[in-house]
C-alpha cells in the first residue's frame, strides 16, 4: 500500500500532524514526517526506544522510580482531598442555588424519576407474583411505599412491608433466632 506524497506546505494547510515525502530522512528512513518538527517518525520511534529506556534503567539504578512513584502517588491523594474539600466548601457557598436548580430541574422533568420507579415496581410485581398490598404484612401500617423483601441467600422474594420493618430484618440479618431473642427481651422489660 502506497501513501499520498504530500508536502509540509500542503500539510499544514490541512491541518495535518504529519505527511509523508517519499524521500529517506538523513538516517535512510522512508516514513512519514512530523508536520512541528520535520522529524522522522522513525527515527522519533528509534530515539524514545533508546533514550527512554536508558533514562527508566538509570532511574530503576538510583533508586529515582520508587520515589517518583511515591510523589505520584501523594501528589494525586492530596488533589482528591483537596478536590473534596473545594466540592464540599461550593455546596456549602451555594446550598441554596443549588436546591433551587433542583426544584427547577424536577420541574421541568416531572415524568422522570415516576418513570423509572414506576418500571422498577412493575419488574418487581412481575417478580414476585403477586400484587402490592396497601399495608406492609408485618406490621400492617399503611404506607406510600413498600419495600420488596427478599432472601438474600435463595434471592426468592418474601413479601411485602415498609421501610422500617424492612430495615429491622436487615440489622437482625434475616435470623428468626435472633428475632425470637429480641421478642423475649422486650416482654422482660415490659
Amino acid at each position: 500500500m502506497t501513501q499520498a506524497v504530500v508536502t509540509r506546505k500542503q500539510a499544514v494547510k490541512a491541518g495535518l500532524k504529519r505527511y509523508f515525502t517519499g524521500k529517506p530522512c538523513p538516517v535512510g528512513h522512508v516514513a512519514e514526517r512530523c508536520v512541528a518538527n520535520n522529524a522522522c517518525a522513525e527515527c522519533l520511534r528509534d530515539y524514545d526506544r533508546v533514550h527512554v529506556s536508558e533514562r527508566n534503567a538509570r532511574s530503576i539504578k538510583y533508586g529515582k522510580v520508587e520515589k517518583r512513584q511515591a510523589c505520584l502517588i501523594a501528589y494525586r491523594q492530596k488533589r482528591v482531598e483537596a478536590h473534596k474539600l473545594y466540592q464540599r466548601a461550593y455546596r456549602e457557598r451555594n446550598a441554596e442555588r443549588i436546591q433551587q436548580q433542583i426544584k427547577e430541574w424536577k420541574a421541568k422533568h416531572p415524568d422522570h424519576i415516576t418513570r423509572q420507579t414506576d418500571a422498577r415496581r412493575k419488574r418487581l410485581i412481575k417478580h414476585a407474583g403477586r400484587p402490592q398490598p396497601e399495608t406492609c404484612e408485618i406490621c400492617e401500617r399503611k404506607v406510600k411505599y413498600l419495600c420488596f423483601d427478599h432472601c438474600h441467600v435463595a434471592k426468592e422474594f418474601r413479601g411485602w412491608l415498609c421501610q422500617q420493618c424492612n430495615t429491622a430484618l436487615g440489622m437482625v440479618r434475616d435470623s428468626p433466632e435472633i428475632l425470637r431473642r429480641l421478642a423475649a427481651y422486650l416482654e422482660r422489660k415490659v
